[in-house]
């Protein structure tokens, strides 16, 4: 115990000293949740923007945690299991950020040794999100439901888990959003999509260490893959 709360006060630190470098975390807690957060930007009661799909309970702990201001960007229509990954979301090369765009290219239709997706996949949710001209991310502030543009560096950071950090969060540093990032599961950590993180962003990784798709699970090799150079 004394090994693991040294190691969390470590890595908390060297966020603080180099907040550019990717963070790795064995282990979610509130409060390491909340210091995480709260380490992304400095400001007074942080703006904190929770990408919906894959986020599970993460809003539900900010909000438990006091002191910031929740923001939820949601699209159940673009998270439809079974059609909600694009095709190429791996390497996110080719992949259509806009409905429009997907729909042109036909990624709707059934392709041999592909599947079928839909227009409306967390890639193009992303498009939905952001808007790159303004600069605007469209969120509903919890309790609200009305989702409403704000500009995206009002947000102290980003929140999303599990898919939304393997897709949404590749799209939207694709788009051109430059906002901090806190990515449960590290689902943006594999080296297919490396090319797409942008330099001098901050990402903070919160990994439990059994997550399913990353691709490597012991401790050393885990650490290589999510070390951004």
């Amino acid at each position: 115990r004394e090994r693991n709360m040294k190691r969390r006060r470590e890595d908390i630190a060297a966020l603080h000293h180099d907040p550019t470098a990717a963070l790795w975390v064995p282990a979610l807690s509130a409060a390491l949740f909340a210091a995480a957060l709260l380490l992304c930007h400095r400001r007074r009661r942080p703006r904190i923007c929770v990408i919906a799909p894959g986020s599970g309970q993460a809003t539900r702990a900010m909000l438990g945690a006091g002191g910031l201001r929740v923001h939820l960007a949601a699209g159940p229509e673009y998270d439809i299991n079974g059609r909600r990954m694009p095709p190429d979301w791996v390497s996110m090369r080719e992949v259509q950020l806009h409905e429009s765009d997907a729909r042109a290219a036909g990624v709707d239709l059934l392709v041999a040794g592909r599947g079928r997706a839909s227009c409306l996949n967390l890639a193009t949710l992303a498009g939905r999100l952001f808007d790159a001209p303004s600069g605007a991310i469209v969120s509903c502030e919890v309790p609200s439901r009305v989702p409403r543009p704000q500009p995206a560096a009002s947000f102290s950071c980003l929140v999303c888990g599990s898919r939304g950090g393997q897709v949404t969060l590749p799209a939207l540093w694709l788009l051109g959003c430059r906002v901090p990032a806190v990515v449960i599961n590290g689902g943006c950590a594999r080296q297919q999509a490396s090319w797409a993180w942008p330099s001098g962003v901050p990402v903070v990784l919160l990994t439990g260490g059994r997550v399913c798709f990353n691709e490597h699970r012991d401790l050393e090799r885990r650490q290589l893959v999510l070390t951004k150079e």
